[in-house]
Order: C-alpha cells, then sequence, then structure tokens
C-alpha cells in the first residue's frame, strides 16, 4: 500500500459478525465513495466471523481496484483468525502485541 494519509476511518465494534455484516457493508460503501485514502481500525475488536473477514476482504480488494488506500489496524486476534482462514495476506498490517488474553475468535463459517 503506498504511504498515503488515510483521511478517513472506520472504527469497528468488538463483536464483528454475520449479524452485523449488511451495516459493515454499507459504512464500508458510504467509506469508498468519498475516494480517499482510508483506515479500518479492528485493534478493539474481540470477536470476528469468516462473514465479517470475507465482507472486509471484499472491501480491500474493491478499494484497490478503485486505487484507494486501505490501512488497517488490527487486534492480534483478529490476525491470527484471518491467517486459520486462509486469510493472512488480507488485511496487511501488524497486528497489536498479543496480551495473552483469549479473544474468542470466532472461525465458523455461519
Amino acid at each position: 500500500m503506498s504511504g498515503e494519509q488515510a483521511t478517513g476511518a472506520i472504527v469497528l465494534d468488538a463483536r464483528v459478525d454475520v449479524s452485523g455484516v449488511r451495516a459493515l457493508h454499507a459504512r464500508l460503501a458510504e467509506a469508498l465513495a468519498t475516494e480517499t485514502p482510508l483506515a479500518i481500525d479492528l485493534s478493539r475488536v474481540e470477536r470476528i466471523d469468516t462473514c465479517a473477514l470475507q465482507t472486509l476482504r471484499a472491501f480491500e480488494r474493491t478499494a484497490a481496484a478503485r486505487g484507494i488506500t486501505v490501512r488497517f489496524a488490527l487486534a492480534a486476534g483478529v490476525a491470527a483468525t484471518a491467517r486459520r482462514l486462509g486469510l493472512q495476506g488480507a488485511l496487511a498490517q501488524d497486528p497489536e502485541p498479543d496480551t495473552g488474553e483469549d479473544h474468542g475468535e470466532r472461525t465458523d463459517r455461519g
């Protein structure tokens, strides 16, 4: 990703899952419409599921295709879940240091 400074930021809640994906998708679509570099903050996320990660990955790809820089701040649990799902190349940023806490990641596909 380029060194552009992110001008828009989306901070996600502690739980990001299929129940909130429609609202997440709407927020991401609105952010894309600004056509400015974006920052997605997942540093507070304690639980994330497959559907939410796939939504973020699709958003990342769409933004890249439009030439929009997206930077992600990941909690260690989010990075670990992405690795387990084979999405380790997606949402690529350095995770926060692992505090040893159980992040309760969900890797279910539903």
